[in-house]
């Protein structure tokens, strides 16, 4: 995960300690209707795109950078869906670092004729997934609980990070 340099100061002050942050989080869906994920470097699970926003970043900003920074890819208008939030969506991170997020969700589309190409830094893989392959899937925690809020996926599924 890379930090911006709002929270690398909040780091440098409280270590690890729990934060909260907002994040913005793209539900997309190719033309099949499979699911858009991205395979973490640094967990080798798989989540969604998008992340945290940064000051004076609105969320469609954030989400827009995002999915450039992780995918080299355009999206179209995102349109805001949901807000997921609580301890469910509490994330440990590799590092030790921990972080609450508060997940504003839109549903967009990749731009047309988009090629998805991982950043290799943050993200070494890309894909869209139907519904019945997530069972199967090592998910980082924010992404399976957001797949079962949404009903993609079962709490009785593999366990997460």
């Amino acid at each position: 995960m890379a930090l911006s340099p709002y929270v690398a100061k909040w780091r440098s002050a409280f270590g690890h300690h729990l934060v909260h942050l907002p994040g913005a989080t793209p539900l997309i869906r190719d033309a099949d209707g499979r699911l858009l994920l991205v395979l973490q470097r640094d967990s080798q699970r798989w989540g969604f795109p998008g992340g945290a926003i940064e000051l004076g970043e609105t969320p469609v900003e954030a989400l827009r950078r995002e999915m450039r920074e992780e995918c080299n890819v355009e999206i179209t208008e995102p349109i805001l869906v949901g807000a997921v939030g609580g301890s469910r969506f509490r994330v440990t991170y590799p590092n030790g670092d921990a972080a609450e997020y508060v997940g504003l969700l839109f549903e967009a589309q990749l731009v047309e004729g988009s090629v998805l190409e991982p950043d290799g830094d943050e993200v070494t893989g890309a894909r869209f997934f139907a519904r019945e392959d997530l069972d199967e899937l090592a998910l980082v925690s924010y992404a399976r609980s957001l797949l079962e809020d949404l009903g993609w996926l079962t709490p009785e599924s593999p366990s997460s990070l």
